[in-house]
């Protein structure tokens, strides 16, 4: 598994909110339903309402999400 950060907008209230984040998975396509999961599940938004900019794959020494960086490194061992 990579890692990959996803980033983008979402509207919530009538306001979009920015917000980017990092996850393990296998494919580009994975990590962006991953992104769909976690913001309807934490803010109770649509797929209509998030707007993805942007899904890149960082290097793993980049990546800042303690949760991510912990498998990694659980993964390499």
């Amino acid at each position: 598994m990579q890692p990959y950060r996803v980033s983008g907008e979402f509207q919530m209230g009538g306001e979009m909110h920015p917000f980017t984040l990092e996850t393990l998975a296998d494919t580009t396509e994975e990590a962006r339903e991953w992104t769909f999961s976690v913001l309807g599940s934490k803010h109770r938004v649509r797929r209509t309402q998030v707007d993805i900019d942007q899904v890149s794959q960082p290097d793993p020494d980049e990546v800042e999400d303690p949760t991510v960086r912990y498998k990694l490194d659980k993964q390499e061992a």
